[in-house]
């Protein structure tokens, strides 16, 4: 999703103008960090995956970013700000777990067809492509307001997303300024006068 760039573009902004350094965003030590890659690769690997097992795929590699939040939330990534990174790291794990709760009621992401023809998706298939961890919401869809039911008409960023998305990409964006903390400022020091 091309907004997630731009959540970690605005947080660098963000942390440059409050006077922090790309610097400290890169000392920043996350724990458990391959366990994301093998979460991303499963889902690349949906393409290739019968059908039958997309559903359980998708599942699996949640949980292995649910298990990486909780880690790194749990117990902060070491480098500067962890105690607010912790807090951001809590807001993409609380938009992760909406996303996860629709998506096991469901058996796949619910999207609004509404939201969808708002940006130019009329007639597209959600159960098919890029789309296989979704399906159409319908008058049989539980928590329908927590699907892909929030409009993003502006290109390129034009599709749908939901209110876990949202969560996420706010607590990446507030990691991102929690990792570059401002520079301590420095005062003068005082001069000791001593009376002669």
């Amino acid at each position: 999703m091309l907004l997630f760039p731009v959540a970690l573009g605005g947080g660098v902004a963000i942390g440059l103008l409050r006077g922090g350094r790309l610097r400290s965003l890169a000392s920043v030590r996350f724990r458990a960090g391959p366990v994301v890659g093998f979460a991303v690769a499963l889902q690349v690997l949906l393409g290739w995956t019968p059908a039958g097992s997309r559903f359980a795929l998708v599942l699996v590699s949640y949980a292995l970013i649910g298990a990486w939040l909780a880690v790194n939330a749990l117990v902060p990534a070491r480098g500067h700000g962890a105690p607010a990174l912790r807090l951001a790291l809590g807001v993409v794990a609380a938009g992760w777990a909406l996303n996860v709760v629709v998506m096991a009621l469901n058996g796949g992401m619910p999207v609004s067809r509404h939201a969808l023809d708002a940006v130019g998706g009329a007639g597209t298939d959600v159960e098919a492509g890029h789309l296989w961890k979704h399906v159409e919401a319908d008058a049989g869809t539980r928590l329908p307001w927590l699907g892909d039911s929030i409009a993003v008409p502006f290109a390129p960023f034009r599709g749908v997303i939901s209110a876990g998305d949202v969560a996420m990409l706010t607590g990446v964006g507030l990691a991102v300024v929690a990792a570059m903390p401002p520079r301590p400022r420095r005062h003068p020091r005082a001069e000791l006068v001593v009376a002669g």
